[in-house]
């Protein structure tokens, strides 16, 4: 079944950013039940949300899904899961994707701001959704799992 399993050593800079910079997701981030306590993973790797993969990095809201610096760490270990065919691996209770060709064919839309000013305008459609309704499912996915991040912060 699994073609490809390797560990992957990444030196980390004072301040990392980019694909290997590592991301914390805590207990309920990404719904009811999910995962344990905390996991984490690079800032390139998707999740599985509301049935469509978001790169973890585009889901950071400072609160539940945070970005970390390399601060008492000189490197982080990676593991990646190669299969024959893109697919959902459960990684500490999150569905996560494994390993694949970005060229490749994925086992469910990928879903991503696109750069540059996608997420801001993301944020100004949530906005002027008040008054009239322009939200995209990348929009929806974001503000459901800002509103989790709130009430966990709230709760706990």
């Amino acid at each position: 079944m699994g073609r490809d399993s390797d560990s992957k050593i990444v030196p980390l800079p004072a301040q990392p950013a980019g694909p290997f910079q590592p991301v914390t997701v805590r207990r309920g981030a990404l719904g009811e039940g999910s995962q344990r306590p905390i996991f984490a993973s690079s800032a390139s790797y998707a999740v599985l949300v509301d049935g469509l993969l978001m790169p973890i990095s585009q889901q950071a809201n400072g609160s539940n899904i945070v970005f970390e610096t390399a601060d008492g760490h000189e490197a982080l270990d990676f593991f990646h899961i190669e299969l024959e065919r893109h697919d959902v691996l459960d990684a500490e209770g999150a569905p996560c994707e494994s390993l694949h060709d970005p060229f490749g064919e994925t086992c469910v839309p990928i879903l991503s701001f696109g750069g540059g000013h996608g997420e801001l305008r993301s944020r100004l459609r949530s906005a002027a959704a008040l008054v009239v309704d322009r939200c995209q499912p990348i929009d929806l996915i974001r503000d459901g799992l800002d509103e989790r991040g709130l009430q966990l912060a709230s709760a706990g």
